[in-house]
């Protein structure tokens, strides 16, 4: 009776260690998606850093999860989803403990730090989570695309925080500028960017561009700006210009590459006479305007540091055209003060086309 006393005992004792180990253990046992209560309210963020708060979760199963906000309902891949939280709690696939949901911010944190990576010969980067391999290919999901990459063109991978291959390959990620991840792989197409253009002599343009992968050997792309022109005190005006360009990488060191190319550029500008002087009271109000259209080539030098990519060169002009409108008002008299204006526009449409020679562009790529 004591001997089965004893057994029975034990039996509870070791029962007990395990609930309560699954309770109050940090491991993410019972912490995973499907644990979700449907029919409550929940708050998604995705791995792209997309915040769905505060929607009505509706179903979920091993693919997918479906919720409802308002009258719409919406269904989403269940490996989209970073981390979720309902009530106090956060739930997660990945194997995340209390303490790493309030340290990590977004997938991107968590991946850097704890994800797989490989690195081929030519020194792209791949983040993200290995998920298979086979003889020839091994398989990586990231946070944009799966990929499979040739084992024979891998120089080293971190699988399970434990580095493989070539020592002097083995790369950490290499980060980001403004909390934009950088994409380093060769098989997306297209990259984007925000931009900066000159020529700096006058205020900068603010653009948008596209271009292929400027990780291929020869990339191009377009590009497009608008902004303000101001030479001197006594004009004001705005100026367009749009680009396209073909660049060459030449060497790459650690984050920053160097690369070289040429780009045809026009320019559209606008420019209005605001300083009319005191003698001619009838011109106030109706400006002399010009306008200033460029076509041109350039040679540039440039470099890519991580997101960033900067670049400078030389103008060579191939057409330039000035065109001068005068007041049309039959009240207007002074026809001296009149080309006084048109003087000063072209002064400053002159001054203009020497300071173009010289441009640069700063470009936010994503």
């Amino acid at each position: 009776m004591a001997r089965l006393f004893l057994k029975s005992y034990l039996l509870l004792t070791v029962m007990s260690f395990s609930a309560a180990s699954l309770l109050f253990s940090d491991a993410p046992i019972g912490r995973n998606l499907g644990l979700l209560t449907p029919g409550k309210a929940v708050s998604l963020r995705l791995k792209d850093d997309q915040v769905i708060a505060d929607v009505e979760l509706q179903s979920i199963d091993q693919k997918s999860i479906s919720y409802k906000k308002g009258a719409m309902a919406v269904k989403i891949d269940r490996d989209l989803v970073f981390r979720a939280r309902q009530g106090d709690a956060f739930y997660s696939d990945l194997a995340l403990t209390a303490e790493d949901h309030a340290r990590f911010g977004g997938y991107v944190d968590y991946i850097n730090e704890r994800g797989d990576i490989i690195v081929d010969t030519e020194d792209v980067q791949y983040i993200g989570v290995i998920t298979g391999e086979d003889e020839t290919v091994m398989t990586i999901r990231t946070r944009s695309a799966s990929y499979d990459v040739e084992k024979r063109k891998i120089a080293a991978w971190r699988r399970g925080g434990v580095w493989s291959g070539d020592e002097n390959a083995r790369q950490e990620p290499k980060g980001s500028i403004f909390g934009m991840q950088p994409y380093l792989d060769k098989k997306r197409t297209f990259n984007y960017a925000l931009m900066l253009s000159g020529p700096w002599s006058v205020l900068p343009q603010f653009g948008l561009g596209l271009s292929t992968n400027v990780n291929w050997p020869v990339f191009g792309g377009v590009r497009g700006s608008l902004g303000y022109i101001l030479v001197d005190t006594n004009t004001f005006g705005m100026m367009a210009q749009a680009s396209a360009y073909l660049n060459v990488n030449l060497i790459g060191f650690g984050a920053s590459r160097l690369f070289a190319g040429s780009s045809y550029i026009w320019r559209g500008g606008m420019v209005m006479d605001y300083a009319y002087g005191s003698t001619g009271p009838s011109y106030r109000g109706s400006q002399v305007n010009g306008t200033i259209t460029q076509n041109t080539y350039s040679l540039h030098l440039g470099l890519k540091y991580k997101n960033l990519m900067f670049e400078g060169g030389v103008e060579m002009p191939i057409s330039s055209r000035q065109d001068f409108e005068r007041p049309m008002n039959p009240q207007t008299t002074d026809l001296v003060e009149i080309e006084r204006g048109v003087g000063r526009v072209k002064s400053s449409l002159d001054t203009f086309e020497g300071i173009s020679r010289v441009y640069a562009n700063i470009s936010l790529m994503f």
